[in-house]
């Protein structure tokens, strides 16, 4: 009810009061009064509601006693306030569908096959099905390439498929981290001897160790006899955290071209991980095949990244985060090749 609408009567009953002196106007001027006074309360209750700060509980019970936002519960209210009471449903369908942890990590629980998993199914979360992994199709698609903004989650998705290689049989793992962030520790381990037997790590805060990690990977493949286009067994996962940055550099450039187009003839699986596709050569992306994106990934990078014109739909349901709400130490990424989209924990 807006408070204009009382205006009229108000200035009407007032005039005709204080005109005639008669009683009933009078009795009508104070109604109209309070009746304003009354709209205006309703108002400011109704503006303080839709103001929930992020610190505010939604939904909590205390003593018997529930209330939303600060706003103790009762069935008048419920019954009498539209808008409170469609807050309150929409509260409760997004509980409804708020994925467990404790799910979502069984989910991620068994030891990886020939596979690295990205995560777990948000299909399945959303439909109350006990999640499967989502894994990375190597088998087909080779070489791997991870694109999101700066804090999305890309070098903890990197994390958690390092973890998985780690743990599949034959499988060695080569990090060469070009950002110099999130596996600045694993650096340090491995200079200290404390890394896995299986992973060489090297950072680009030390060129040289970048460049001898380079050297000591294509001494260890075998090219011998190999058909270029055939699609060997995995048995050495590079990992390249920014790939923008290890382009800039020509050894590193042309070594991960060359393990972009010949790779896979020697059982290389290649993962690259950047902010955007901006100078990715066309050469390099068309052998990037498995596509993920995480976060909110510019439309620009969503549509280079498109395998197919019809896959784009609705840009919003399918380049932005998912509708479903996220639990706390989960990041949600989308697999578009596959088009699956996955949660995948923050902390490996």
């Amino acid at each position: 009810m807006r408070l204009i609408w009382l205006l009229p009567t108000v200035v009407s009953s007032l005039v005709f009061a204080l005109s005639t002196g008669h009683p009933s106007y009078l009795l009508l001027a104070a109604a109209s009064v309070l009746a304003t006074v009354a709209v205006i309360g309703l108002n400011a209750r109704k503006s303080k509601l839709g103001q929930a700060t992020p610190e505010q509980v939604r939904l909590v019970s205390v003593d018997n006693q529930w209330f939303f936002d600060g706003v103790e519960l009762t069935k008048s209210r419920l019954l009498l306030n539209r808008a409170l009471r469609k807050r309150v449903l929409e509260d409760l369908r997004g509980r409804s569908r708020m994925p467990d942890s404790k799910v979502l990590l069984e989910g991620l629980a068994r030891a990886p096959t020939d596979l690295p998993r990205l995560g777990v199914s948000i299909d399945d979360v959303e439909l109350g099905e006990s999640p499967e992994p989502v894994e990375l199709p190597w088998a087909e698609n080779p070489h791997t390439l991870i694109v999101g903004p700066t804090g999305s989650g890309k070098s903890m998705l990197l994390l958690r498929l390092l973890a998985d290689c780690q743990g599949i049989p034959g499988v060695r793992s080569w990090v060469l981290d070009f950002k110099h962030g999130e596996f600045e520790a694993l650096t340090v381990l491995a200079a200290m001897g404390g890394a896995a037997g299986n992973t060489r790590i090297a950072s680009s805060a030390d060129s040289q160790a970048i460049a001898h990690l380079w050297q000591e990977l294509f001494e260890a493949l075998d090219w011998a006899g190999r058909r270029p286009n055939l699609i060997q067994r995995a048995t050495e996962v590079v990992i390249i955290d920014e790939i923008g940055a290890a382009l800039e550099q020509p050894d590193s450039r042309e070594r991960i071209l060359k393990l972009a187009s010949q790779g896979r003839s020697a059982g290389v699986r290649l993962i690259c991980a950047g902010q955007s596709t901006a100078g990715i050569p066309r050469a390099l992306l068309a052998n990037l095949t498995n596509r993920i994106l995480v976060g909110q990934v510019d439309q620009a990078d969503a549509l280079v990244l498109s395998s197919r014109s019809e896959s784009l739909g609705s840009s919003r349901d399918r380049h932005s985060a998912p509708k479903m709400p996220t639990p706390n130490g989960w990041l949600s990424g989308r697999l578009l090749n596959k088009q699956k989209e996955f949660l995948f924990p923050i902390k490996t």
